[in-house]
Parts: C-alpha cells; structure tokens; sequence
C-alpha cells in the first residue's frame, strides 16, 4: 500500500505506479487532508485532563449506595 500525502501547486500530478501494482485493479483517491493544528490538540489534551477521574467522584466501587438501601 502506498500513502502519501502532498501540497500541489498545480491542477496536474503524474503518479508513479510500482511494477508490483501493473495490472492489477488499483483505486487512487484524491481527498483534501486537514489536521488539527498546535492549539487545537493542546485545547482537546487539557479538555481531557480536566474531565480525567470526574466519574469517580459518584460511583464508589464497593457499592456504597447499595448499603444504603
């Protein structure tokens, strides 16, 4: 398998095809590629953080609410 991803300057690109793919069925996929930039991953890292352990603070894994009923 081949991935590669580019910035392209212009409308064409020439592809080359490895002798193991020559006939054979191949698919080429064009598709825009965006990542999530600095900012954005540190933002999601301290959203994460912050919500780390909230469940824990209401569930007691020895049942205590079980005792109390």
């Amino acid at each position: 398998m081949l991935r590669q991803i580019i910035k392209p300057t212009s409308e064409f690109y020439s592809v080359h095809i490895p002798k193991e793919y020559l006939n054979q069925e191949v698919e080429i996929l064009v598709l825009p590629f965006s990542y999530l930039d600095k900012y954005a991953k540190d933002k999601i890292k301290i959203a994460q953080k912050s919500l780390t352990g909230t469940l824990s603070k209401y569930a007691n894994p020895l049942g205590e609410w079980l005792l109390k009923n």
